[in-house]
């Protein structure tokens, strides 16, 4: 398990690298970024009343109506639980976020999602401009939301509950699907 651990990291320290043309120059300005972040003036257009707010602009993107608003309900219904259960049994399961896959797997997902968004609030960035450059965070809750349907699903001894939420999900993301198309040169 050492051993898969320091590959993750080395791989994820070798992937922000390369994606991150910042720090192509001098890897060790990593430390940097905070700070620069922090201090980056720019003019916030608020996406929900298109008002300019100069100084609310690290409000602006962690604004929980846009979270509301943006990802498909059946993505923020499945998971919003999950975040709070996956932090529910690391608390009540000390070392078990180690032993146990899923668990673990939860662990990195909600760390993957509320590490940059603490880390935002911290450093209070006036980079971040309503939400659109924290769309990477998406990703690790969507997976969360898949963590939960599964997390939903295994718990049913019903057939026919299972063939349920399957359903209530597909419809779901069929709604999205159809947006896409419907809206598509946007």
């Amino acid at each position: 398990m050492l051993w898969t651990t320091g590959a993750f990291v080395g791989a994820s320290v070798v992937t922000l690298y390369v994606v991150s043309p910042y720090l192509w120059a001098n890897p060790l300005r990593f430390g940097d970024v905070p700070a620069t972040l922090a201090h980056h003036l720019t003019i916030c257009t608020s996406a929900l009343s298109g008002a300019d707010d100069p100084s609310g602009c690290a409000a602006a993107a962690l604004r929980t109506d846009m979270f509301a608003i943006t990802p498909p309900p059946v993505v923020l219904v499945l998971g919003l639980p999950r975040v709070g259960s996956v932090g529910y049994g690391a608390l009540t399961r000390p070392g078990g976020s180690v032993r146990a896959t899923p668990l673990r797997f939860g662990v990195v997902l909600v760390g993957r999602f509320m590490v940059p968004i603490l880390a935002i609030m911290l450093v209070s960035s006036q980079y971040i401009t309503a939400g659109g450059q924290v769309y990477f965070l998406y990703a690790p809750f969507s997976l969360l939301a898949v963590y939960g349907l599964h997390g939903v699903t295994a718990v049913s001894r019903w057939g026919s509950v299972r063939a349920g939420v399957y359903g209530l999900a597909g419809l779901g993301l069929g709604v999205v699907v159809f947006e896409m198309i419907r809206l598509h040169p946007y």
